[in-house]
């Protein structure tokens, strides 16, 4: 018999089970099971950081096929929180940041952390990409504000 859930571990308990594709909608021409025609909600621009640029490419091939074409990438946190103030400067940013864990310079974790400190990106939607799939992993970075883990 399973052990019992505490209340507050059901709040943050995400569905592991769940993938990107969970969050989009079919298009009306789209056929079934045919996911070259979905879209996510309201995302057309996103931002991939990762250390390993295999990682990056497989994220970046299923945005696309998720119909978001503007995706670009960065190597590490420190990289990525470059490019997310830029992008905020240029009055273009980003609608979604996927973020590996374990990373040199900057984790994601850390990056988190900084962006929900700033109050320009404390609503940005972030979602943890990792193998870190730990019961302690995954509360960590909700509790630090992640929007989802994958």
């Amino acid at each position: 018999m399973p052990s019992p859930t505490s209340e507050d571990e059901r709040e943050i308990k995400p569905d592991l089970n769940r993938d990107i594709s969970s969050a989009a909608i079919s298009s009306p021409e789209a056929a079934p099971g045919d996911h070259s025609k979905l879209k996510l909600f309201s995302i057309s621009r996103a931002l991939v950081i990762d250390d390993f640029e295999l990682m990056r490419s497989m994220l970046k091939n299923a945005l696309a096929d998720l119909g978001i074409d503007q995706v670009e990438e960065a190597e590490n946190g420190l990289a990525g929180k470059k490019m997310i103030d830029r992008a905020f400067a240029a009055n273009h940013p980003y609608d979604v940041v996927f973020c590996d864990w374990n990373m040199p310079v900057m984790s994601g974790i850390q990056l988190l952390a900084e962006l929900r400190a700033d109050d320009r990106f404390r609503e940005l939607p972030f979602v943890m990409v990792t193998a870190e799939s730990e019961r302690q992993f995954v509360i960590h970075a909700l509790t630090e504000g992640a929007t989802d883990y994958i």
